[in-house]
């Protein structure tokens, strides 16, 4: 297997703990070495400011073009930096993550097989090893959110929502239009691939899970309600048949941003529609293709 390289975007964290870090330099005996395996993903302003955490965790910074300071063509530039270095698949996380496991996922017992534990340095591994071993056949993969984790009984399905990890081949995410929208740009990459007919892998055997969303730092530097709220719309412009919104109102948090827009999609949905209009597309190449032959068999002479 190629080698794993991890891309963790970070943005106005460099004086607090980074969690993500913190879960991923405890499997460093497992799989040396680690300056090989994980990427800071840093801003320009902040490039020297993070030298603390390189030499903490030991891992590699890679510092963005000025021009860029959002989210969206950060993961781009990820992408594109996988392509020009001839990295085929690649993983991107959050910085701010904790990890679970189901350590009684084969249990008969509907008490027990559901119940989440912190994940130790190997089960971070084996899910990170997994992840890129599967990426040779899944265009896109990625790990459950902690919460919704238990309304999948098995330990991995196709073709549902994935956030925070995410784990992708390089030319596969490269052929989406990128860089769309502001925020929820990972949905509207799910939601092409899916329509281009990738079947994508989520486990649910593993979970993952963060403090609060728009917490201090990261994207919450620029991600105000309107920059939110105005994605929610443009995800459903760009995807009509698989989004839909609805107003979300978070009563433990008090910010503006506990009143918001949010998107219900329909991933499946989204997988299955494109399948049905690439059929469609390929019935007709294949009537133009026949009445040409057909033509050309009559002998027809074209000026």
């Amino acid at each position: 297997m190629d080698k794993m390289n991890i891309f963790i975007p970070t943005l106005g964290r460099y004086n607090v703990q980074n969690c993500t870090l913190d879960w991923l330099s405890a499997f460093l005996p497992h799989r040396p070495p680690w300056d090989e395996l994980v990427w800071i993903v840093v801003q320009r302003h902040e490039w020297e400011l993070y030298f603390k955490l390189k030499e903490k965790y030991g891992c590699n910074i890679i510092c963005l073009p000025e021009r860029i300071t959002r989210i969206a063509p950060t993961r781009q530039f990820i992408a594109e930096h996988c392509k020009i270095f001839g990295i085929k698949k690649f993983v991107m996380m959050d910085d701010d993550l904790t990890f679970y496991n189901r350590r009684h996922q084969d249990s008969q017992d509907e008490n027990e097989w559901w119940r989440l534990s912190g994940a130790d340095p190997g089960e971070v591994y084996d899910m990170i090893y997994t992840m890129f071993e599967d990426l040779d056949t899944y265009a896109h993969v990625g790990i459950s959110g902690r919460e919704g984790n238990k309304w999948c009984r098995e330990a991995w399905t196709e073709n549902t929502r994935y956030m925070r990890v995410a784990g992708y081949q390089t030319d596969a995410y490269l052929s989406c239009e990128l860089n769309r929208i502001d925020c929820m740009e990972d949905f509207d990459v799910e939601l092409q691939l899916l329509e281009k007919g990738y079947p994508c892998k989520v486990y649910y055997c593993w979970a993952q899970g963060q403090g609060k969303s728009n917490e201090e730092g990261g994207c919450s530097v620029w991600r105000t309600n309107e920059v939110h709220n105005n994605a929610a719309q443009l995800l459903l412009e760009l995807h009509p048949d698989s989004v839909s919104l609805r107003q979300k109102f978070n009563v433990s948090d008090p910010t503006d941003f506990g009143r918001r827009l949010e998107v219900t999609v329909q991933w499946k949905q989204a997988f299955r529609l494109g399948n049905h209009r690439r059929l469609a597309q390929m019935k007709q190449q294949n009537i133009f293709r026949k009445a040409h032959i057909q033509i050309m068999q009559q002998g027809v002479q074209f000026p």
